[in-house]
């Protein structure tokens, strides 16, 4: 089987099961238009990646978030103000760039989903190499954690440019070289690489994956 073909099976299979938090003391909790990280590394940064859809009347409107956070006072609480943007239909995940540990998290009438069958940690996938991931939907989001603190982004719709089967068939396949940077300095590298993260969210329903490389 090839490297391609491999990772798209195994990869596919990984972001259908994978876990709602690695093992951690990180706590996510909300406000209208906030959010409170507590428990992370004093003095470190977290990456905060939130898919928000805020109700307009008749639709909602879509907004995504990426931030790296920096705890300045070191006593482990970061918060995060997005002043005019309502984000209570929302979901969200937080990486701890010191301890490597993530937490999934959603505001209490969210009704998003965080998956709950592997609650150990991430489903983590041994593939040489990963150059794409395949998950269902028709609008997604995704989001490339390395462990330097760099961030990529990308939107992907079923059957559009960027959506790598070229059909409109309920699923995306996503090229790592359709991430763009959001954050961070570094360059992205050919392939996903050991302890990378990919964060997941189909916008239709909120539902949360997460897959880590290694």
């Amino acid at each position: 089987m090839s490297h391609a073909l491999l990772a798209r099976v195994l990869v596919a299979v990984s972001l259908a099961i994978a876990t709602h938090a690695a093992a951690t003391t990180l706590s996510v909790t909300f406000q209208s238009s906030a959010v409170d990280i507590t428990g992370a590394t004093p003095n470190g940064k977290v990456v905060l990646c939130g898919v928000a859809l805020e109700p307009r009347g008749y639709y909602s409107r879509l907004h995504v978030f990426n931030d790296v956070l920096e705890d300045t006072d070191g006593d482990g609480v970061i918060h995060k103000d997005y002043t005019g943007i309502t984000i209570w239909k929302s979901v969200w995940s937080v990486v701890d760039l010191q301890s490597h540990t993530w937490i999934g998290a959603l505001p209490e009438r969210s009704p998003g989903r965080l998956p709950e069958h592997t609650p150990a940690g991430l489903v983590e996938q041994s593939i040489d190499p990963v150059t794409y991931v395949i998950q269902p939907g028709e609008l997604v989001e995704l989001v490339y954690v390395r462990p330097t603190g760099d961030v990529f982004q990308a939107q992907v719709i079923d059957g559009g440019p960027d959506d790598g089967d070229g059909d409109a068939n309920d699923q995306v396949k996503v090229s790592i070289d359709t991430f763009e940077q959001v954050a961070g300095t570094g360059q992205k590298p050919a392939t996903f690489q050991p302890g990378d993260l990919i964060f997941v969210v189909d916008s239709g329903d909120l539902s949360l994956t997460a897959v880590k490389v290694h």
